[in-house]
């Protein structure tokens, strides 16, 4: 402990030695005016629309392989709950109907499809304020 309080002792008159350095005239005017000279703000968003449409295809392509096509393991697996699987006739009975039948076989609560719906929404109206303030940000600078 008594170290520490050497140290702290030694810092300390230090500063009190060295005092305040005072910043050169202007300091501040010149580095607000290299900011504004060169904006550096990069909204380009982490993935692009193309790699979240690939995301999501790729996703829902998934979950109607995973209920429509006749796989042997993915019988054991709902096996055990209550979800009953559409086998997929899409080559005996076309794709329209059988899609139909998929989604007429499926029971989705009314509080399902009021998530989804607002997830949606929320989505597309974070889009459009996105776009709206990002073109007004660029106007202003």
């Amino acid at each position: 402990m008594k170290t520490q309080d050497k140290q702290d002792e030694f810092i300390r008159k230090l500063i009190l030695k060295k005092g305040i350095e005072k910043a050169p005239d202007h300091f501040t005017d010149k580095v607000m005016e290299r900011i504004k000279a060169n904006p550096s703000i990069d909204d380009t968003p982490l993935l692009s629309t193309g790699t979240w449409i690939a995301i999501i295809t790729g996703l829902a392509a998934l979950i109607v392989i995973i209920f429509t096509v006749d796989i042997p393991f993915f019988n054991e697996v709902f096996s055990s709950t209550n979800i009953q699987k559409v086998s997929m006739n899409v080559f005996s009975q076309g794709f329209f109907e059988t899609m139909t039948s998929f989604f007429k076989g499926l029971n989705i609560s009314s509080i399902t499809v009021v998530i989804v719906a607002a997830a949606a929404g929320l989505v597309v109206l974070e889009r459009i304020l996105h776009r709206r303030f990002s073109e007004t940000r660029l106007l202003v600078i």
